[in-house]
């Protein structure tokens, strides 16, 4: 492998975990404004759809 593909490969790499670590970010402050506001009705939707999404990891069909 030449020195080009492996930095690529590393920058691919490092590019995958920070949207990985945004995405779990977003999640969690949702998840906190959800508890301080739960009062609006189109809450409980999103509260489902929060359950529903992954917490791991971003399957690879998610990141752009």
């Amino acid at each position: 492998m030449t020195r080009e593909s492996e930095d690529a490969l590393d920058d691919l790499r490092r590019g995958i975990k920070t949207r990985q670590v945004l995405y779990e970010e977003t999640v969690q402050l949702i998840k906190l404004f959800l508890r301080l506001f739960p009062f609006p009705p189109f809450y409980g939707r999103l509260r489902r759809s929060l359950a529903l999404l992954p917490h791991k990891q971003i399957p690879p069909d998610v990141v752009p």
